[in-house]
């Protein structure tokens, strides 16, 4: 026992020190910067940036701190970036700064550090003033940032009792469906052993009741809707918008079935009945693979994640099986038997599991671990797992030293098992509640998805230029007065200096320059109540700007027919229209969401 947390301990501290292990650099210091230091920024800035005397590397900027902090309040950053000639490193901002004294301070890995700071004195609304029919007069609308739509009752937090949920349906469900496999492979004789009998009723009915919590909450967080009105059966059918929600709707349904063949457990064993109903089971173990979408190789991880949570639930259902049932009394030599044949199947088991799970690191985190949240929670889950591994191996020597020569299973035995399973289960609870955690995060390679969109937009225009600049414009409702416009960037990863011009063909008539505070892919929602009031019926032209570290993006340009609110119009012909799935749903502020 020593010698292996020696191991262990001996081992986490390399991987710790390689961690931060980086190229060393000569001291290094800031040439310039933008803001400028103790300039007064009128406009809400969307990244810092800093050119640094002498050349750095990717992995400085990787391991570099970074913070930014005004009216002594912290400021989001996203991750710094550096340019192509090895000096410039941009940071942007998620959210918009408060007035005051801003700080920055940075520090790189060779122990160069330094600071300096500016003067945010940003508007408290949004401007908004007008531009001459040929655009001779820029004038702006500046778009404000919020971190969530902003509707009359806020959104429930309910990613604290979705994981609860998501756990104890984890625990139940192996519970119920590892435990009737254990019946059938390991021992036949529990379908008719009174505990076995009441433990996997029990099992199954806990699993309905947790996995029907579970969908109503989950209901209740993509409608955005109270607990109470999501219990209606007619709105859980929201989930089948995402492989996500599909793949727990499914499982809900199927153990349901499930639940009602434990009733009678005998059942699975007897071969008139095993075929549709180990088809049942296999259908709900495979929606497990559907948990996670993305990542390297998304229909091998779904293959490997299905494998994966196979072996996780045979394993979770016979250790719960084991030290709630098994271990409770003395008994015969059936009891013997299934301890024998347990630690035999729990081997194999351990290894699909360890084999499995490698896969899926190296798919969904690749080298990763130490500088992303997913990574670091993932080496905390491998850390409990080889102990678990320890404490499994430990298990296995008494039963088969120990117990391979008696003839019944006496009440010292059980006690001395009994700690080591109460152990085992302890550890994989916790391991699970990891797993459920783990679920709420996205990995490293997985990029983030969009959700479907649930409002309709009257115009849409999805503009691609030679540089790879690509914009989705969408505006509602496309009559003359107050429009909503929302404005989507799927490339480049990273802009400067995002503005739309809307130019209208009539010469009496006032356009528009929007500054639309995205600095990376996500969307931006301009609501109607913030002044974009298209006054003139007819043809409008439009211009979309911006820049990169590289230099300025080649401008993406398309016309729009702007009706007078009470003729119908149709598209222009030739134009191609779509919808396109947005990040943000109707508001009256804007609304950023970056990937």
């Amino acid at each position: 026992m020593k010698r292996f947390f020696l191991l262990l301990l001996c081992t986490v501290s390399v991987a710790a020190l390689a961690g931060q292990a980086t190229a060393a650099t000569q001291g290094n210091s800031i040439a310039s910067s933008n803001p400028i230091a103790n300039e007064v920024v009128a406009v809400a800035p969307t990244q810092i940036q800093m050119v640094f005397q002498n050349p750095i590397t990717a992995d400085d900027v990787a391991q570099m701190g970074l913070s930014l902090a005004c009216d002594k309040a912290l400021v989001s950053l996203g991750p710094p970036q550096l340019a192509s000639d090895s000096l410039s490193v941009t940071a942007p901002l998620t959210q918009i700064p408060p007035n005051g004294k801003c700080n920055v301070s940075w520090a790189l890995p060779d122990g160069s550090k330094g600071t300096f700071s500016f003067r945010t004195e940003i508007a408290a609304a949004a401007t908004t003033t007008t531009l001459g029919p040929n655009g001779e007069v820029p004038t702006t609308i500046v778009a404000t940032q919020t971190p969530a739509d902003t509707v009359a009752t806020p959104p429930a937090r309910l990613g604290g009792p979705i994981g609860l949920l998501r756990l104890l349906s984890y625990l139940l469900v192996s519970a119920l469906v590892g435990g009737l496999l254990f019946m059938l492979l390991v021992w036949p004789e529990g379908s008719h052993n009174p505990t076995a009998i009441r433990y996997i009723r029990l099992s199954g009915i806990g699993a309905v009741l947790s996995l029907l919590l579970l969908v109503v909450f989950t209901t209740a967080k993509v409608t955005n809707s109270g607990i109470v009105s999501s219990m209606n059966p007619t709105e859980w059918f929201e989930l089948l918008n995402t492989a996500q929600g599909r793949a727990l709707f499914i499982r809900f349904i199927l153990a349901i079935f499930v639940a009602v063949l434990a009733l009678n457990p005998e059942r699975v064993i007897d071969p008139e009945f095993q075929v549709p109903n180990l088809m049942a089971i296999s259908v709900l173990v495979m929606s497990y693979g559907f948990d996670r979408t993305g990542g390297r190789i998304y229909i091998f991880g779904v293959i490997v994640a299905i494998v994966h949570m196979a072996f996780v639930i045979m394993w979770t259902g016979g250790v719960l099986l084991v030290s709630r049932v098994i271990l409770s009394k003395p008994g015969a030599d059936d009891l013997l038997d299934a301890l024998r044949g347990w630690s035999r199947l729990a081997t194999t088991l351990t290894a699909g599991v360890v084999i499995t799970g490698f896969i899926q690191v190296g798919r969904l985190d690749g080298w990763s671990l130490i500088n992303s949240g997913h990574g670091r929670l993932l080496l905390l889950k491998i850390v409990a797992i080889v102990f678990l591994i320890f404490v499994e191996l430990a298990l296995r020597k008494f039963i088969m030293q120990r117990l391979s020569k008696v003839t019944a299973l006496s009440m010292r035995a059980i006690l001395t098992m009994r700690k080591a399973a109460t152990i085992q289960m302890s550890a994989t609870v916790v391991i699970l509640g990891m797993s459920s955690w783990l679920i709420s995060m996205r990995p490293p390679n997985v990029v983030p998805q969009q959700t479907k969109k649930q409002s309709i937009y009257a115009i849409n225009r999805d503009l691609i230029g030679d540089d790879g600049f690509h914009v989705t414009l969408s505006i509602t409702p496309g009559d003359v007065g107050n429009n909503q416009a929302l404005i989507e960037l799927f490339t480049p990863k990273r802009i400067q200096n995002f503005t739309i011009k809307f130019i209208p063909l009539n010469p009496e008539a006032n356009g528009y320059v929007l500054y639309v505070p995205i600095t990376r892919p996500g969307g931006a929602l301009i609501g109607a109540d913030l002044g974009l009031n298209l006054k003139s019926p007819g043809e409008w032209k439009v211009e979309l700007t911006g820049a990169t570290t590289t230099g300025e993006l080649k401008p993406l340009t398309t016309s729009i027919i702007i009706a007078d609110g009470v003729t119908v119009t149709t598209e222009p012909s030739g134009v191609t229209t779509s919808t396109i799935s947005a990040t943000t749903t109707t508001t009256t502020t804007v609304v950023v969401a970056t990937g």
